[in-house]
């Protein structure tokens, strides 16, 4: 009959399969980490190739002989995919910054994780806005120094700092000016500014509305006032049509209530109401006498 194991070969067991342990986990341990490792460096070259491609689409707005970008930024921009921002040592959200230098007619990149705040907060100039959201009426004229007027720079000595004019972009997209009549677009105007003393840069942003708070304009036969017209008994009686315009240049119809009934004599009044797509309303009265 076959015996089982003594009390002493099953601790000699576990001693060797804890010196297994002991050797293997550690192992183990650091090729993890050292994959780990090697995710997060090709991460950062994915960080540093989205700056690059956030240069070239910014070129005009690049300060040289240094700037930065943010991580933020880049993604949102759409230069970076959620998935690029979330760091894979921890599986946290990385808030770095790729700190962009010109040097010998080519950008060279590096990436910080402290914030790009914390690599300027000390030093960089700041620039200030009095207004971050302007809303413009649609149709209008727009004179960009009035803009331009709410925002102004100090280095962090204290010292007024001149703010040129800024780039404007659309859909993330870089344009040479503000359409006023593009209802609802959006623009972001980014104004940055060099510190001399340092070549440390600060931006800020201002965004422009395009938006419609004008009400329709109605006429009637030409006429844009209320009106009176009068009718002799028994005659035939057309509900004239209006025309409708809007600061928006929308096509509007004209919903018209009321009627006119020539055989009794007395006042008939005929209203008009248009209704933009901003929600403006404007009404209109016609008053039609019907006499002898």
């Amino acid at each position: 009959m076959k015996k089982g194991f003594t009390l002493v070969e099953l601790l000699g067991v576990i001693i060797i399969i804890i010196a297994i342990g002991l050797v293997t986990v550690p192992v183990v341990s650091f090729i993890l980490d050292d994959s780990k490792g090697k995710a997060y460096d090709a991460q950062v070259k994915i960080i540093i190739a989205s700056a690059d491609n956030y240069v070239l689409d910014n070129i005009d707005n690049i300060n040289k002989p240094i700037d930065y970008v943010s991580v933020e930024e880049l993604q949102k921009g759409g230069y970076l995919e959620k998935k690029d921002v979330i760091n894979s040592e921890t599986n946290e959200k990385e808030n770095g910054c790729v700190v962009i230098k010109f040097s010998k007619n080519k950008f060279k990149y590096t990436y910080n994780k402290k914030t790009c705040t914390e690599i300027n907060k000390d030093n960089a100039p700041t620039i200030t806005v009095s207004e971050s959201v302007i809303k413009v009426e649609v149709g209008s004229s727009l004179d960009l120094s009035n803009i331009n007027s709410k925002v102004s720079a100090k280095s962090h000595s204290g010292v007024d700092l001149e703010v040129g004019d800024p780039v404007i972009t659309r859909n993330g997209k870089v344009v040479t000016s503000i359409d006023t009549s593009i209802l609802g677009a959006k623009y972001i105007l980014t104004y940055s500014v060099t510190d001399p003393s340092n070549e440390l840069s600060g931006k800020n942003k201002i965004k422009v509305i395009i938006n419609d708070t004008t009400s329709p304009i109605i006429s009637v036969n030409g006429i844009t006032d209320e009106q009176t017209i009068s009718v002799k008994l028994n005659d035939r009686f057309s509900i004239p049509d209006a025309a409708v315009t809007d600061n928006s240049g929308e096509n509007i119809e004209c919903a018209i209530s009321g009627s006119v009934n020539t055989e009794i004599l007395g006042n008939y009044v005929i209203t008009y109401k248009a209704v933009d797509s901003s929600g403006n309303e404007a009404e209109y009265k016609l008053n039609v006498n019907v006499i002898e």
